[in-house]
């Protein structure tokens, strides 16, 4: 597991989930070992084990949330409640596939991209957060005809567009054509001279409209968005 992040608003706060049960922030990074990581739990016999964690700025006016993706299928964010910090829940998968990735909108950040799976069943949701409570996010599911055939491993959300996401795959990165009534070609090849290998990681670039794409063994390659 191993994940670690940063907090947008507090670019001295690092977010950690070593071992799922337990969410653990370090407000000092610059004096270790001095000042200790805090933590509290995740009651994982509830909520489940942590995957991935999305510390993101749902508003301007507002701190980050600390988005937490686990492996029962829910998106639960730390909320304060009556003195003490518990849990609001987003979103529950219907089938309780594990979260795998989870990446906010560049263009709207009420906008989060979600994929969900194991390694033979894929689940992509489009969710839309609620700036006043995390229980009353509303959410779309985006998998129409996505290939069974491949292993995915990350998304992200275009520069330019809300309603469009990259999914990295074993076999390069698929994005999704907001356009396509048809759903059976709505996910689409998004090579372009890129190798069909994997790819472990997806980043946009505002600044120029591209997508940056982390593959194993290969290299980084930079697209252009569609």
């Amino acid at each position: 597991r191993g994940f670690i992040t940063m907090a947008p608003d507090q670019p001295d706060l690092l977010i950690g989930i070593p071992d799922g049960e337990n969410l653990y922030y370090h407000a000092a990074p610059g004096s270790f070992p001095g000042f200790p990581w805090q933590s509290y739990s995740l009651d994982a016999e509830t909520n489940g084990k942590a995957m991935r964690v999305l510390a993101h700025r749902v508003s301007a006016a507002d701190d980050a949330w600390w988005l937490v993706g686990t492996d029962l299928g829910r998106i639960i964010v730390p909320w304060p409640t009556d003195g003490w910090t518990g849990f609001k829940t987003v979103f529950s998968h219907p089938l309780g596939y594990p979260v795998k990735s989870i990446a906010a909108s560049p263009v709207n950040p009420q906008v989060i991209f979600v994929l969900f799976g194991t390694d033979s069943k894929t689940s992509i949701y489009r969710i839309v957060l609620d700036t006043t409570d995390p229980a009353l996010a509303t959410s779309a599911e985006i998998t129409y005809n996505f290939p069974t055939n491949v292993q995915t491993w990350t998304l992200c959300g275009d520069p330019r567009r809300q309603d469009v996401a990259y999914v990295g795959t074993s076999r390069g990165v698929l994005w999704l054509d907001p356009s396509a009534t048809n759903s059976f070609v709505a996910w689409q090849p998004f090579n372009d001279g890129l190798p069909l290998t994997s790819v472990v990681e997806l980043l946009p670039a505002p600044t120029d409209d591209s997508v940056v794409a982390a593959t194993k063994g290969r290299g980084a390659w930079r697209m252009i968005a569609p």
